[in-house]
């Protein structure tokens, strides 16, 4: 069994590479680079992989010196490129049922062993959360910046008007290009928060997509359930429980109890169908962490520290005995071996 840490449609691939030569970034050289040819920037369902998107956009901010890529990213993005969730987004009854459908329809264009999106409501509050991808640094801000100034764009643009956040949360620290935050949010904008996330008053919300229609939405959402249920049968039960274990790993091992939860089934069921399967719990733990450790350790923008903490090891220790015991090297030896790639 083996698992990856997620993809993502090329439609994002060509958003970042249109906004960095916007901004007069040359990307010719590194298009060919990343083998970006017009095939797969054009293929219908084609997508990269998330370590490799990540990569292109470091790429693309050091080439240009622009470390507010993934705000403009974010400020540039349309509905149209979230492909058929965002015309079914569109036609929604409200603006909070538009964000549901976009958190929840999300694995259509993205997705990342480390999280999904989510709405939450908080009294008068209607909340949309970007999954943690800490530990943070110079190459992964992009992303977290990209996903929440994109939501405020989709808002705007289903209203019809600027509708303006209640507050803007990172969960990293203010970066070296803090004070650019302010061209691009209206709103108070907070680092160091316990999530990533966009924090709209309910009743700002409750306000149909300008163009909305009933019919057209209950048909475009028949076509995406179907869509999601086509992508999701292509993983098996056991993925399904590993795609799971991954985001609950930071800091320590998620237990059975929390899986469970996450499935949608209590945990005895869980634990009936894993003995169906004939695997264990922890083996696929132990297999979850080992795929993982594989991709952190390649990439030295991850420290080893930060690769232990991201597995969910009480401390580096117990990290460097179990990566001894998985590749029959040190950590150290195989990153000095081995380069990023899909």
């Amino acid at each position: 069994m083996t698992i990856s840490l997620g993809d993502i449609s090329v439609r994002y691939v060509q958003l970042l590479l249109k906004t960095a030569r916007d901004n007069g970034i040359k990307t010719h050289s590194i298009e060919q680079q990343f083998l970006l040819s017009k095939e797969k920037l054009t293929s219908p369902y084609s997508r990269i992989s998330i370590p490799r998107f990540m990569r292109l956009g470091e790429r693309l901010i050091h080439l240009g010196d622009c470390h507010d890529l993934g705000l403009k990213c974010g400020a540039n993005i349309r509905l149209s490129d979230l492909g058929i969730t965002g015309y079914l987004a569109a036609n929604a009854q409200n603006l909070h049922q538009s964000l549901n459908c976009i958190a929840s329809y999300e694995k259509l264009s993205s997705q990342n062993l480390r999280g999904h999106s989510n709405v939450r409501q908080d009294n008068n509050k209607v909340i949309f959360c970007f999954y943690s991808i800490s530990p943070y640094n110079q190459y992964n801000y992009f992303v977290v910046d990209l996903a929440l100034r994109a939501t405020v764009n989709f808002v705007n643009e289903l209203s019809g008007q600027n509708l303006e956040p209640e507050r803007i949360e990172f969960e990293f620290p203010a970066p070296h290009y803090a004070s650019l935050y302010s061209q691009y949010f209206s709103a108070p904008v907070y680092f160091n928060q316990p999530r990533n996330a966009v924090v709209y008053r309910k009743e700002k919300l409750m306000i149909a997509p300008k163009n909305a229609n009933e019919i057209t939405y209950l048909e475009l959402k028949t076509e995406c359930d179907h869509l999601l249920s086509r992508v999701s049968q292509n993983d098996s039960f056991v993925e399904q429980v590993m795609n799971e274990i991954g985001p609950l790993l930071t800091s320590k091992a998620p237990t059975m109890e929390q899986v469970a939860h996450n499935l949608g089934m209590p945990p005895w069921t869980l634990r009936r169908r894993l003995k169906e399967e004939q695997v264990r719990f922890k083996d696929l733990i132990d297999e979850t962490r080992q795929t993982l450790a594989g991709i952190y350790t390649k990439d030295p923008q991850y420290s080893l520290e930060e690769v232990s903490f991201l597995l969910g090891f009480a401390n580096p220790t117990a990290f460097h005995r179990a990566f001894k015991r998985w590749f029959d090297c040190t950590a150290s030896q195989f990153r000095a071996n081995k380069t990023l790639t899909d």
